[in-house]
């Protein structure tokens, strides 16, 4: 599998029943921490929307008095149709790494200079940012069930996200079990931001496609999703790699059959 680590994930920040709405740094103070720390370390950062088009800037000044960040990039051909079509786009995000923390940010009023030295890209200081590296890898949680689930992010008429069994999974996918009158997927479709939770310690996000739907032989009221992953980071993929190879799967967790 390939990560896109600093890809932007798909964040909701207007709906209030996301998953990602528990890492949303509310304190400006403790953003205004993390923009400098970013600009000063020159880290990169990747401007883009999620699954769409991308560019590597450097943030090289945070105005906390103008609420302003300014970036910077190099004005190559390729860069100056990238973020052409960036300029209008609905929706923008900043996404990087400070040492294993993926920091995103919602990005309002971009806007673009090209001189002779660069491209110089400037925007709003941002009110939506999010902390995403414990949906990444582990967290302490109690654990509800005996079996791993999944907490798959949907637009539903009554909020919040669909609960489901994970049925089988593998390094290249997983299979998802819910009834079969839940008819909420279907095959091609992209789920992103899905949390899995396999014991009271074990955790991690990722994005998935589904692949299929069909029936279970022994149980014709349930559904499996097949599944395969799409992104999720290296630290989350440790993660899947020691739950498989350890055996912390219950022993019916042994196939995946996409």
């Amino acid at each position: 599998m390939s990560f896109l680590n600093t890809i932007p994930a798909a964040i909701r920040p207007w709906d209030e029943f996301s998953t990602w709405n528990r890492f949303h740094i509310g304190d400006p103070f403790e953003r205004a921490v993390w923009l400098n720390k970013v600009c000063q370390s020159d880290l990169p950062v990747t401007l883009g929307q999620p699954g769409g088009d991308v560019l590597t800037v450097s943030l090289w000044s945070v105005d906390q008095t103008g609420a302003q960040l300014h970036f910077s990039a190099e004005a190559s051909e390729a860069n100056r149709e990238t973020v052409r079509r960036l300029a209008t786009a609905a929706e923008l995000w900043g996404a990087v790494y400070v040492d294993d923390q993926k920091f995103q940010f919602l990005m309002t009023g971009l806007d673009v200079v090209v001189r002779s030295g660069g491209l110089a890209i400037s925007c709003d200081g941002p009110q939506d940012m999010y902390r995403l590296a414990r949906r990444q890898g582990q967290r302490i949680k109690g654990w509800p069930n005996s079996v791993p689930v999944a907490q798959v992010p949907m637009d539903r008429a009554g909020g919040g996200p669909l609960t489901v069994r994970v049925a089988d999974l593998g390094a290249e996918g997983c299979g998802l079990r819910l009834c079969a009158d839940v008819t909420v997927f279907s095959p091609g479709q992209e789920l992103h931001g899905v949390e899995f939770e396999f014991d009271e310690i074990t955790y991690l996000v990722a994005d998935l496609k589904v692949l299929h739907v069909t029936p279970e032989v022994a149980d014709p009221t349930a559904l499996r999703v097949g599944c395969r992953w799409l992104q999720m980071s290296p630290l989350a993929e440790k993660v899947l790699q020691r739950w498989i190879h350890r055996g912390r799967r219950p022993r019916d967790l042994l196939s995946l059959d996409l």
